[in-house]
């Protein structure tokens, strides 16, 4: 299967998120969206992203869009 995971600064990867569900739906499982929120430290991020992508088959692919790099 193919993933999008749109990844941000703020909401802006979760706004985004919402807007695409408009125009593809929202029963969708392909796309999924995290944002690192202001104060989260990184061992709280990085176990958000883990939770987020521990459903994908390790063959899966994924295309990231992200304002992070």
């Amino acid at each position: 299967m193919r993933y999008v995971v749109l990844v941000s600064h703020g909401n802006f990867a979760l706004g985004l998120h919402s807007a695409l569900e408009m125009f593809v739906g929202a029963d969708r499982k392909d796309i999924l969206s995290i944002s690192l929120s202001n104060g989260m430290g990184v061992d709280v991020f990085e176990k958000k992203v883990n939770e987020l992508l521990a459903g994908m088959d390790k063959d899966a692919e994924v295309i990231v869009l992200a304002d992070i790099i």
